[in-house]
């Protein structure tokens, strides 16, 4: 739903402290859905990014009332990652989202896991939120 996708990516984007964490600019927030505009670097000034993308979604045609979003989280050290990760997670794990619709979101972590590219000396971390659907009263 573009809506979640448009939602994450504001709450992402609009937190300054996650912004000096990424070393993020006006002209690229080094946030990305599904995969970078081209090859990204990673330095002492930009240190980390993150992608996003839908794991699961329903069907045009069937009603669910939960999502699956994954959080992939880029950075040049551990450190870093894991003090990106932390922001992020504060931001996203057991908290709501509004929508113009009639939903509320609630979005619940629900899997992570660290890996490490070697060759490429990058630290990565994969996390998966679960957007679950309230209905607006």
């Amino acid at each position: 739903m573009k809506e979640i996708k448009e939602a994450i990516y504001g709450k992402l984007v609009a937190d300054e402290t996650l912004r000096v964490l990424l070393g993020a600019s006006a002209e690229d927030p080094r946030i990305y859905y599904y995969f970078p505009p081209g090859e990204i670097g990673l330095s002492s000034s930009a240190p980390a990014y993150i992608t996003y993308y839908e794991l699961s979604s329903a069907s045009p045609f069937i009603e669910r009332e939960e999502e699956v979003y994954a959080i992939d989280i880029w950075a040049c050290t551990l450190s870093v990652l894991e003090d990106v990760f932390a922001r992020v997670d504060g931001l996203l794990n057991r908290r709501f989202l509004s929508l113009p619709s009639y939903y509320h979101l609630l979005t619940v972590r629900e899997f992570k896991r660290d890996l490490f590219e070697p060759e490429r000396g990058l630290y990565h971390k994969v996390v998966h939120y679960r957007v679950i659907f309230i209905r607006k009263e």
